[in-house]
């Protein structure tokens, strides 16, 4: 895991390098030992929005394969506020899958579209 905290060190300080907005999407290996604290810590929020001109942007916390019913929710009034918007949605694990059996995809069937 000390290899991951210095990635993470790494792609902080090159960040902070920059005067522009970065946004990021947490994965499941960033979860790992107590990596959700870390990324708070470190890196902002696990999941929120952002618009710019037309667009909006959804970053999603699907790290573990799933939204949650709280996240789910809050989604669904995002699209519906914004419908007049072109939207991004990014997410760790896909929404749109055509195989069932892959491991890479969201575990909640409600969630996979």
């Amino acid at each position: 895991m000390e290899i991951e905290r210095r990635k993470q060190k790494i792609f902080k300080n090159i960040r902070g390098m920059y005067n522009i907005p970065v946004y990021t999407a947490i994965g499941n290996h960033d979860i790992y030992q107590n990596g959700w604290t870390y990324w708070q810590n470190n890196c902002g929020r696990n999941a929120g929005h952002f618009i710019a001109g037309q667009c909006l942007f959804v970053l999603l916390d699907s790290a573990n394969g799933t939204l949650g019913e709280s996240q789910y929710t809050w989604l669904e009034q995002k699209l519906k506020d914004n419908s007049n918007k072109k939207i991004f949605i990014v997410s760790h694990f896909p929404f749109f899958e055509d195989t069932l059996s892959s491991p890479f995809r969201m575990s909640s069937q409600k969630e996979v579209y």
